[in-house]
């Protein structure tokens, strides 16, 4: 057939063979080897679920005669969005954290709380931010040997804010609420009973501290005063008008804190506070009286024992009295409930055994911070904040491994060594002179 093709059509029989070989050679292959290719994919794919045969049939369905329906509405490019991709809920913030109370601060705030949980305190105590005014003081670096600051910071502002405290307190005291008028300056300086309502203030803010923290805040008063020159020198500051600051001196304020003591059982305990008294002078000598704002400087010598008996009634009358702001209790029942004796004997021992062997109980609480305000006299306040931890103990060696190596270690200086070998080549020439 091929020759017959060449021979009649000539030059286009080549073209028809050119032809055929395209379509029987190439083109048949290709379409065979595609057509096994798409049968090898559909024996390869999943059978149809009776979802996709109901899409499949779905067409036909709707071909069908039907009812009319309302024509649905189409969905927009936003809402197709919205349905692929996922909402996003926005981030909540997370909860600060809860930063837990130095052991100094959770120590003054549980030795507060007796006196700001009595019913009259409680809510004034909480409106002049009292808890706030408490951390403040407790991060400042020379406390707690600075707590009967804060405590009389706290105590006058409590007596000022409270509804009727101070008038409560001025008559458990025993006092007129005022100097009353005194017609010469003579007559001042022998009225020294009248004067003592002058320091009402610093006075209820002792008797509580003593009902709180027992001897040892009378040992940090004390100490104050004598360090400030307060022993027997009582000032008065004429404002010119009625009302007249005066500033008690520890000889009036001391036996007055020996009186409270007694009140309160706190006599033993390992704190004596009359030694204490007795080594600063204050239980003897006269009260040198100065006036102040009278043009010039006056001196008087006054007779101390009227304001002793006076503030002595004041203190004991604070502590006995069942004021309306205290709920029917007493500042003395406070104490007995705290046990507050045993406390104070708890923390005198500490303290011996802190002095002695450098080692400390393990107390916790109330009578820990008895120790830290006992030691406070004999340790810098850095050493007491360490020590208000339990782990008091790793921090005495610690100081005690750092103070024995002291002075032990040499640090070599080129400077000391050249001098060394030289003194050491001539001195022995001359005979060591």
């Amino acid at each position: 057939m091929t020759d017959l093709l060449l021979m009649d059509s000539g030059r286009y029989g080549w073209l028809a063979l050119g032809a055929f070989y395209l379509i029987f050679e190439i083109l048949v292959p290709l379409l065979k080897k595609r057509l096994q290719a798409q049968k090898q994919k559909q024996a390869l794919r999943p059978p149809p679920t009776p979802r996709s045969q109901a899409a499949a049939v779905a067409p036909v369905a709707r071909r069908a005669p039907v009812a009319r329906r309302a024509p649905a509405r189409p969905q927009t490019r936003p809402t197709l969005l919205r349905s692929k991709t996922p909402r996003t809920q926005p981030a909540k913030p997370a909860p600060a954290p809860t930063v837990a109370p130095s052991p100094l601060l959770q120590l003054t705030t549980e030795a507060f709380q007796p006196f700001l949980a009595l019913p009259g305190i409680t809510p004034v105590a909480s409106t002049e931010a009292i808890d706030q005014r408490i951390a403040a003081w407790v991060v400042r670096p020379d406390y707690p040997s600075s707590l009967d600051l804060l405590h009389q910071d706290v105590m006058g502002t409590l007596l000022h804010r409270v509804p009727g405290l101070r008038p409560d307190a001025v008559a458990a005291a025993g006092l007129d609420a005022e100097i009353g008028e005194i017609r010469s300056i003579e007559e001042l300086a022998q009225a020294s009973d009248r004067l003592a309502v002058g320091w009402l203030d610093a006075a209820f803010a002792d008797a509580v501290g003593l009902a709180l923290f027992g001897s040892p805040y009378a040992t940090l008063r004390i100490l104050r005063m004598a360090q400030s020159g307060r022993t027997h020198t009582l000032s008065l500051q004429n404002t010119g008008s009625r009302a007249m600051s005066v500033v008690a001196p520890l000889c009036i304020l001391g036996p007055a804190y020996l009186a409270a003591v007694h009140s309160l059982n706190l006599r033993a305990g390992g704190v004596d506070l009359k030694k204490m008294l007795a080594e600063y002078g204050a239980l003897e000598g006269q009260v040198r009286l100065e006036l102040e704002g009278f043009g010039r400087p006056l001196h008087f010598e006054l007779d101390a024992a009227p304001a002793i008996e006076a503030t002595k009634r004041m203190l004991i009358g604070i502590l006995q009295e069942k004021m309306p702001a205290f709920g029917g209790t007493t500042l003395g029942a406070i104490s007995r409930r705290r046990d507050l004796s045993k406390m104070q004997e708890i923390a005198a021992r500490d303290r011996d055994q802190w002095l002695s062997q450098g080692i400390i109980g393990a107390s916790a609480g109330l009578s820990r911070l008895m120790t830290l305000l006992l030691l406070a006299p004999h340790e810098p306040t850095a050493r007491l904040r360490a020590l208000a931890s339990l782990d008091a103990d790793a921090v005495r060696r610690s100081a005690a491994t750092t103070s024995s190596t002291v002075g032990t270690t040499l640090v070599p200086d080129s400077r000391a060594i050249v001098e060394a070998v030289i003194f050491g080549a001539i001195l022995p020439r001359h005979g060591g002179r």
